[in-house]
């Protein structure tokens, strides 16, 4: 069932970052166009402006030739009026002078402002129209012009000389086949590029003779013809390339395999064969594969190219083919070039954490060393910390860095980024629990590298810890993973912190019948437990007396021992001394279970400590007489 949910939480994650892609690209589009038509607003208002500008300079330089008409027939003794003239004639080439500079300003705006639609006719952009003229946007202009030109070629009986370009009487320019319009150019066109109207249309009738006259050659019979020879000799060019390039493979392979001995070596690392020579072998013949194809492709896409590039009804599908080839290529330079300087700004933030993070652990080595002291801070807590502050920096230098990585603000890359993250935070909560986890036991410090602890039934010396995981080596030399996480919510006992001090308190319990004295036995267990070379005589071992059962004495001996590296052997040897000393002065230990019926039974104490001539005692039958009345 959670695996059904977890799935269920993907998918739907999945389905939210598409479904935002998809939005994005909705809204750029709107965009786009709410763009597109707002410059053809300011386009259409500069236009305006453009025509009053025109009317308002062609009445001034009118009234000027009349001004300058009229003083020439005053009389030179009518100076009142002639000075006036002169003055009107002055604040209207000052007018003109003003209007020219707001032209001019008009002109710099319109060139930014101005988007190109190309005219094209098989695939050929002959010009382009930049301005509206009259009702017609320029998209429709070359939209129009474009299947004018097409239907003129389709006829298939082109003649130049009916393509003429001609003036109106309105200041127009017009471009017209036999008796058809084909477009008009206005003042305007000419005023972008800062040309006649006449060059601008003189320029495209031109290009217009050119692309028919080309095309109606390209399809001709006898060009067919020659295309179709062309094509038969890159076809068998190709296949015979593909051929030789088979047949060539095979003797590499054969000469590779009779001189692999000599050249083909294995991979080795140090002392260490990654690879063998057989494997090295089936590489070289991988690559050799791998290399054959990729001539072959190629080989095939080249001549495809130049195949579909001999005919004008399939020279798109070249221009693709090489698109393909030359658009990804030239975006990854572009792309590159533009990331030039947001790839330095990376590498000079990388470069100052660096430093940073280095000089932070060296300051880290230095306190585990204990070659600076900082107060109350512990010197095993240097790493550790080390390690936490290095993912904070590490953490805080990729945030720093994001902004500057190619695509970062786009919405598919925002979008991935969160079903990562997703993903992420719902596979990696037992990780995140078991950071925190080591980060509260660095900081409490239950046990330190080195140290004997007990975690659950596990016994062992901490071998290393980190933030995920504490290793364990038991006494069988077995090294036990623990997670943090576990170590944090059961219990921990040290051994070696009260080694430290006082000592660990190691003990045993031995059960000796009720005929020993107790005072013996405490003197007995004492001498023995100090005969072990790991117990400290100060503070002495003590006996407690735990239980008084049917058959024995149950005797606690406790002893004091700094030794925490070999516990089980300690135990051990306090048993042997046990065992001798109380073999030694005769007394019996009773465990397990020992019934104490003596009569011919040998004693527990072993031979080689009882006398030579002991010998075990007979059984003790008395005959019950009757008294006789």
């Amino acid at each position: 069932m959670p695996i059904r949910i977890y799935l269920s939480v993907i998918l739907l994650t999945f389905f939210f970052c598409l479904q935002s892609i998809a939005q994005a690209d909705s809204i750029s589009a709107n965009e786009n166009l709410l763009l597109e038509d707002v410059q053809m607003a300011k386009l259409k208002t500069i236009e305006d402006e453009l025509n009053k500008l025109d009317q308002n300079l062609f009445a001034n330089n009118f009234l000027i030739k009349e001004f300058t008409s009229a003083i020439d027939t005053l009389d030179e003794n009518e100076t009142k009026l002639i000075s006036d003239f002169k003055n009107r004639i002055k604040q209207l080439e000052l007018s003109n002078t003003n209007l020219q500079e707001r032209r001019q300003d008009l002109h710099d705006e319109l060139k930014t402002i101005a988007k190109p639609y190309p005219v094209v006719l098989f695939e050929d952009t002959l010009f382009y129209f930049y301005l509206s003229a009259g009702f017609n946007k320029a998209s429709v202009r070359a939209k129009n012009t474009s299947e004018l030109l097409f239907k003129i070629y389709d006829s298939r009986d082109f003649d130049s000389t009916l393509l003429k370009v001609h003036e109106t009487e309105l200041g127009l320019v017009v471009i017209s086949y036999d008796l058809t319009l084909i477009c008009v150019f206005s003042k305007n066109d000419g005023f972008l590029f800062e040309e006649s109207q006449l060059e601008i249309a003189n320029a495209a009738r031109n290009s217009i003779i050119q692309s028919i006259t080309s095309n109606l050659e390209q399809t001709s019979l006898r060009h067919i013809i020659a295309n179709v020879i062309q094509v038969t000799g890159l076809i068998i060019l190709v296949f015979t390339i593909v051929w030789l390039l088979n047949k060539l493979v095979q003797p590499i392979k054969n000469w590779l395999l009779i001189n692999r001995k000599k050249y083909i070596r294995p991979l080795r690392y140090r002392n260490t064969e990654i690879v063998d020579a057989h494997k090295m072998l089936e590489v070289a013949y991988s690559i050799l594969n791998i290399v054959k194809w990729v001539l072959v492709i190629s080989i095939l896409y080249t001549g495809s190219f130049f195949i579909f590039s001999l005919f004008p009804n399939t020279k798109d599908i070249s221009n693709q083919l090489i698109s393909w080839i030359i658009g990804p290529i030239r975006d990854i330079h572009q792309g590159v070039v533009n990331f030039i300087p947001n790839l330095i700004s990376i590498i000079v933030i990388f470069t100052a954490f660096r430093i940073f993070i280095r000089f932070i652990q060296y300051l880290s080595t230095q306190v585990t060393e204990k070659k600076i002291v900082l107060g109350n801070f512990p010197h095993d807590w240097a790493r550790p910390t080390f390690s936490i502050v290095r993912f904070l920096l590490y953490a805080l230098m990729f945030i720093i860095i994001f902004p500057f990585l190619p695509g970062s603000d786009s919405p598919a890359f925002q979008g991935v980024s969160v079903f990562l993250g997703l993903l992420i935070s719902l596979g990696s909560s037992s990780t995140i629990s078991n950071i925190i986890s080591g980060i509260v036991i660095t900081y409490m410090r239950p046990f330190r590298i080195n140290e004997k602890v007990k975690v659950g039934e596990i016994i062992g010396t901490v071998v290393s810890k980190n933030l995920l995981v504490t290793k364990l080596r038991t006494i069988k030399n077995e090294d036990i993973t623990i997670p943090n996480s576990n170590l944090l919510t059961g219990h921990i006992l040290n051994y070696s912190s009260a080694c430290e001090h006082i000592g660990l308190i190691v003990h045993t319990t031995v059960t000796i019948g009720y005929d020993v004295p107790w005072r013996k036995v405490h003197e007995a267990l004492t001498d023995a437990i100090l005969m072990v070379p790991s117990i400290e005589k100060n503070p002495p071992p003590f006996v407690y007396q735990t239980g008084l059962d049917d058959f024995y004495v149950a005797y606690q001996i406790n002893a004091y021992t700094r030794d925490d590296t070999n516990l089980p052997l300690t135990n051990s040897q306090i048993h042997q001394s046990i065992q001798d000393v109380c073999n030694e002065r005769g007394i019996e230990i009773m465990s397990p279970h020992y019934r104490n019926v003596r009569d011919g039974n040998m004693t527990t104490i072993p031979e080689n400590y009882l006398a030579v001539d002991y010998e075990a005692p007979g059984f003790k039958i008395q005959k019950l007489e009757k008294n006789e009345e």
